[in-house]
């Protein structure tokens, strides 16, 4: 009787260890893919964060063609360089 429990002993050590593999192999593909995926996304160095510190400016009633300067303060508050590669639009209401 001791021997046939030694041999089942032996022939489940090598059936769950049959099912280890396999499920060690998933999980690390697994985290591969999310890697990746999450890499994909950021680009892998983060991403910028555009923040303007006041988006409307209201300068009461204006004579038409009276030049107005302003100066806008942005920032980046992300964690990536914030490029600018075009001219920004302005949009200017009339009447507002």
């Amino acid at each position: 009787m001791a021997r046939s429990t030694q041999r089942n002993n032996r022939r489940n050590r090598g059936r769950r260890a049959g099912r280890t593999v396999p499920l060690l192999i998933v999980g690390a593909g697994l985290l591969l893919i999310v890697g990746a995926a999450v890499a994909l996304l950021t680009g892998g160095r983060g991403t910028p964060r555009l923040v303007v510190e006041q988006e409307v400016y209201d300068y009461g009633a204006v004579v038409f063609e009276t030049p107005i300067t302003t100066v806008f303060t942005i920032r980046n508050e992300g964690n990536a360089p914030l490029r600018i590669v075009s001219t920004p639009q302005v949009e200017v209401r009339e009447g507002c």
